[in-house]
Order: structure tokens, then C-alpha cells, then sequence
């Protein structure tokens, strides 16, 4: 089961979106708040930064298979974590996983622009996936549905 910490702007919120997107797709993983956690664990298998979340979090140190973060927000997250692999979740063309297209009714597309390996090992290709059913603002979902991917033992519906 993977272990999901959340480094997010308002505790609960992006960790707690995490959590109902992992039960719908029958996903065990153990997802936390880190603005909670003390003491903080020091491995991950996911390291979650919440755009707009504090730059400066007090002693938060860690080790991550992987980290989820907004582009423009990595520089900060990197001084916090050491992961085996960064993924960037945002609206910037260059990001991992962007946004393609905007869908009134059912969320939007969102388009994963390189190879990823997922947390057991399989490469995920690059292909678009949809954001309906997962909540939050825009770069939540691209960040809930890039986790959904890494943590997925079997293929997402696309």
C-alpha cells in the first residue's frame, strides 16, 4: 500500500480530495496530511506539493519515490524532498501532465506528455485521461489524476 504524504496550502483539502479518488478506484494507499503529521515520515512513496502551499514548511525533510508538484512550485518542494523522480502537474506546456482540453460538464482531458513509471515498475505511455469525477480546482485534478496513474496497478479508464 502506498504511502502518500500531502504537503498542501489548506490542511485536508487536496489530501482529503486524494482519498475519496483513490476509494472510487478501489486504490488502498495510507494518504496524510503533512502539515499534521508529527513526527513526519521519513520515506514516501509519493511526495504530494500543493501549489500555494507554505514555502518554508518547519523541519519537513523526506525521502519520496516520486514528487508531484507544480512546475513553477519545484524549486521549493526539491529543498524539502529528495525524490527518485519528479513529476510536474500544471497548466505550463512543459509540465508532465497538463491540461488539454476544458470540458464544462465533465471536468476537462488532461494530457500526460512523457513516460512515467509507475510505482511497480510498469511504464505508463504518454496519453490523455479524464479529470471528471475528481474535485478541486484544475491543477488539484491534474495532480489527484497523475497520483492515480503512478499508484494504479491495473490500466485507469482514459
Amino acid at each position: 500500500m502506498p504511502l502518500i504524504g500531502v504537503w498542501e496550502k489548506n490542511p485536508e483539502q487536496l489530501s482529503g480530495a486524494l482519498s475519496q479518488a483513490f476509494k472510487k478506484h478501489q486504490l488502498a494507499a495510507q494518504i496524510f496530511s503533512l502539515n499534521h503529521a508529527i513526527p513526519c515520515p521519513k520515506e514516501l512513496d509519493l511526495f504530494v506539493w500543493q501549489s500555494g502551499a507554505p514555502e518554508n514548511p518547519p523541519s519537513l525533510q523526506v525521502r519520496a519515490r516520486a514528487l508531484i508538484v507544480e512546475g513553477m512550485e519545484s524549486a521549493a518542494a526539491l529543498k524539502h524532498c529528495m525524490p527518485d523522480m519528479v513529476i510536474t502537474a500544471g497548466l505550463d506546456s512543459k509540465d508532465s501532465m497538463t491540461l488539454s482540453s476544458l470540458l464544462l460538464h465533465d471536468g476537462g482531458i488532461a494530457a500526460l506528455q512523457r513516460e512515467l513509471v509507475r510505482l511497480d515498475g510498469k511504464v505508463i505511455q504518454p496519453q490523455e485521461v479524464y479529470l471528471d469525477g475528481l474535485s478541486g480546482p484544475i491543477v488539484d485534478k491534474l495532480v489527484i489524476r497523475t497520483a492515480l496513474l503512478l499508484c494504479s496497478q491495473e490500466e485507469l479508464e482514459t
